[in-house]
């Protein structure tokens, strides 16, 4: 064989697409990596939230976060964003505040996202 053809040969063999790794231990891995981190994050902020907000809306949110004193929380709803935002507008923003205080992990503002199905 031609050592021209031959090199070509083995050009294609180290630039070629490699065989992807489509094992998926390492996606749940990280996912699972991630739930222990915000869980930490929550802490017992979790708990003060679901004691403070009154449960009917409550039961439409989800704790994404908490980074900074800033609460993120996300609802279903737009209609479960705007009666979340007035019950914090009302006074609940301050009594998770200092309730937040009170189990040492400071809650300084709450972020309200809707997510929409």
């Amino acid at each position: 064989m031609d050592p021209r053809l031959e090199h070509l040969e083995r050009l294609r063999q180290w630039r070629g697409t490699k065989e992807r790794n489509v094992d998926v231990s390492r996606a749940f891995r990280d996912f699972a990596r991630d739930q222990t981190r915000i869980a930490k994050a929550l802490g017992s902020v979790s708990e003060t939230f679901e004691s403070i907000v009154p449960i009917v809306i409550a039961n439409e949110c989800t704790l994404v976060g908490l980074r900074g004193g800033v609460l993120t929380v996300e609802t279903r709803s737009a209609s479960c964003q705007f009666a979340l935002d007035r019950f914090l507008r009302s006074g609940g923003e301050a009594k998770l505040r200092t309730a937040s205080e009170a189990t040492g992990q400071r809650v300084n503002s709450v972020r309200v996202v809707c997510h929409h199905d």
